[in-house]
């Protein structure tokens, strides 16, 4: 059997390149590149002040972790930064961040923790030695959240740096912080007290 030679212009040629590239998901690659490229630009009209937090090796690898599949990095630890966390406030961190480097003997906030409530603990060490800090992120933040920050720093007697580290450490360490059975009977031990379920995490962990 014979084939016939087909004809193929330019056009064609083109829809076949198009055809290709969307195959191999290279439209998509470019397209992602664009909105991460928008999305940074937006941002640096926005956030015009760079807040530089020093973290050891293994802090800043388990947070660039978490950068992954992220657009900005710099907006996620910005968030970090900003947002409350879910067992503490920001007080509340720096408190528990100091009393663990004081009588902690170099256990992880989330064995710490654990271990200040009664609850089982797999010992965890972590480095809070200031000269292994040596690595450096970089978030940039604006005017309002640079007051906010300042204020926050005030409140909990700390330092930007200190704070900085204070809160990257603790959102990775609180992320599973307790199974739901946990913190179901922890939330009705603090009813029992007639506290609020933050309140009656650090008053039981400064004990």
């Amino acid at each position: 059997m014979k084939f016939k030679k087909a004809n193929i212009n330019e056009n064609t040629i083109q829809d076949i390149k198009e055809f290709a590239n969307n195959a191999s998901g290279e439209n998509l690659k470019q397209e992602d590149k664009k909105t991460v490229t928008k999305k940074r630009k937006e941002e640096s009209k926005k956030n015009k002040f760079p807040y530089k937090i020093f973290l050891g090796d293994e802090l800043k690898n388990r947070i660039q972790k978490e950068f992954i599949g992220i657009g900005s990095g710099s907006e996620f630890l910005r968030k970090i930064i900003l947002e409350k966390n879910s067992y503490f406030e920001d007080k509340d961190i720096i408190e528990i961040y100091n009393l663990i480097q004081k009588e902690g003997k170099g256990l992880s906030p989330k064995s710490f923790i654990r271990k200040k409530l009664g609850l089982e603990a797999t010992i965890e060490k972590f480095d809070y030695d200031k000269k292994n800090q040596k690595n450096s992120i970089t978030t940039w933040i604006n005017s309002e959240d640079k007051e906010k920050i300042k204020e926050n720093t005030a409140l909990s007697h700390s330092t930007m740096i200190a704070y900085g580290h204070a809160k990257i450490l603790f959102y990775l360490e609180t992320k599973n912080l307790f199974s739901f059975e946990e913190q179901m009977k922890l939330i009705k031990e603090a009813k029992d007290y007639n506290l609020d379920f933050k309140e009656f995490l650090i008053l039981k962990i400064k004990g």
